[in-house]
């Protein structure tokens, strides 16, 4: 199921019909339904990209701060901190 909910995301197709179903089609799952539920919506995350611009790669704030430096204490980690993908189950 993954496999084919991630190479339709990457063809572009907006309808995936193997939702819930098992066994070629000939028995249904609640319980697979929410799982590819949520890895359909993974992969829109991961589909939508990498934003990359000066807000979201501070590299003057990487640059001061250093490899072995304390980010948690930064106001950019603040700010952005929460804006990655989370499992709603």
């Amino acid at each position: 199921v993954t496999y084919q909910i991630s190479m339709s995301g990457l063809c572009g197709a907006d309808l995936v019909h193997v939702i819930g179903l098992m066994y070629h089609a000939s028995l249904t799952s609640t319980e697979l339904m929410v799982f590819s539920s949520e890895i359909i919506d993974m992969a829109k995350v991961f589909m939508g990209g990498i934003e990359i611009n000066d807000d979201a790669l501070p590299l003057d704030l990487i640059e001061r701060v250093g490899p072995r430096g304390n980010y948690i204490s930064e106001k950019h980690t603040l700010k952005h901190f929460r804006k990655f993908w989370v499992p709603t189950i």
